[in-house]
């Protein structure tokens, strides 16, 4: 893959992620790893799970993680750069027709219409996050077999955020502790 491929292909996940990283996960599922083949199911949950570690948004991390796996640290750069051209592109753009158009009432109705569009992204990458984190492989895949110890520890960090006010970062720590020794 050359920078040029690189810098255009994060550009379309630029354009394509309003909502947040998390609408991301789908598109660089299907992406990446299922049609492109840059890298194995496996990598991709390990990427994720780095991602949600380390500092910034998930969708940085993944352009920079990619750019520079394929392309060295010019790639890490313009992979990030790659993704961050539209978003500045359309804020800029938002802005303005927001100011313009505010009151319009296709304006407002066209704003609804992508929160449901949004939610469905995330819940879909929940469901990624789910699969890849309970799962040796893919769904289709000849060594898929569930692992029953993460599993557990996926429904139960989802109930434990639901339900009481344990700092993310501590489950985050817990589970981290918990999959070093159980999750081999």
């Amino acid at each position: 893959m050359n920078l040029l491929t690189l810098f255009l292909l994060f550009v379309k996940y630029g354009f394509l992620s309003f909502g947040g990283g998390y609408v991301l996960v789908p598109m660089l599922m299907a992406d990446l790893v299922e049609q492109r083949h840059l890298m194995a199911g496996e990598e991709f949950a390990r990427l994720l799970a780095v991602a949600q570690i380390t500092p910034g948004p998930i969708g940085i991390n993944t352009a920079t993680y990619i750019g520079f796996r394929h392309c060295g640290i010019m790639g890490g750069l313009v992979g990030t750069a790659g993704l961050l051209v539209p978003a500045l592109v359309l804020v800029v753009a938002a802005m303005y027709f927001l100011r313009k158009y505010e009151n319009t009432l296709w304006l407002r109705g066209a704003l609804q219409g992508l929160r449901p569009a949004a939610f469905g992204l995330v819940v879909s990458a929940a469901w990624i996050f789910l699969v890849l984190a309970a799962t040796s492989g893919t769904w289709g895949t000849a060594d898929f077999s569930i692992r029953l110890l993460p599993g557990i520890m996926a429904v139960a960090v989802l109930i434990l955020q639901l339900r009481t006010k344990i700092p993310f970062l501590w489950l985050m720590v817990i589970c981290g502790i918990l999959g070093a020794f159980f999750c081999r």
